[in-house]
């Protein structure tokens, strides 16, 4: 690979070359109305599925073109070593749904699903990262203080509620089937 060779046995794939931030739209659910979470035996980070319980069902938003930068950040103290894990998203739109979508989840805990530019692999399985799986984030700000029709919002953990661990990914054998366990939650099922 020539100028694209790393030290220490890394390569870098000059052809796929890693893009910061993640793509303009989320998949926002309450934390308690998860059901199953199955996590890959070898890689506890790897979530393969992911359920909500019956007659419930997330919330997509879509931003405004622009990339989000999610953010984890590690916290290490006498209590041990944690993750505070950041969402800042501009929902675009001024519908009555959406305003009706926000004051449901207003002072809930939730889980965020973001999709990355960087998919990783060829089979894409660093497609998607799960923001508040362990410890729920909670939507913190959410303003439209231009009267421009979108609201600035920022979703996070509460302070000393950190994450045990980094957000996790969620994969199943191919990009395919990890958008399809995406799309179900969006679905209540009876």
């Amino acid at each position: 690979m020539g100028d694209c060779d790393l030290s220490r046995d890394l390569l870098f794939d000059c052809e796929n070359k890693p893009v910061k931030g993640s793509e303009s739209s989320i998949v926002v659910l309450e934390h308690e109305n998860l059901g199953t979470v199955t996590y890959n035996t070898l890689n506890k980070i790897i979530v393969e599925a992911l359920v909500q319980e019956a007659t419930t069902r997330g919330y997509s938003y879509v931003g405004n073109g622009n990339p989000i930068m999610p953010s984890k950040s590690k916290i290490m103290d006498e209590n041990g070593v944690r993750w505070m894990h950041s969402v800042p998203f501009v929902i675009e739109g001024n519908t009555p749904e959406i305003k009706d979508e926000l004051n449901k989840i207003d002072g809930k805990a939730l889980v965020v699903i973001v999709k990355n530019f960087y998919k990783g692999d060829t089979t894409e399985k660093s497609r998607y990262e799960i923001y508040g799986l362990q410890i729920p984030v909670y939507l913190e700000t959410c303003e439209d203080t231009e009267g421009n029709m979108r609201y600035t919002c920022l979703f996070k953990n509460k302070d000393s509620y950190e994450s045990p661990t980094p957000p996790h990914t969620l994969f199943l054998t191919s990009a395919s089937v990890t958008d399809a366990i995406v799309a179900n939650l969006l679905v209540a099922t009876t």
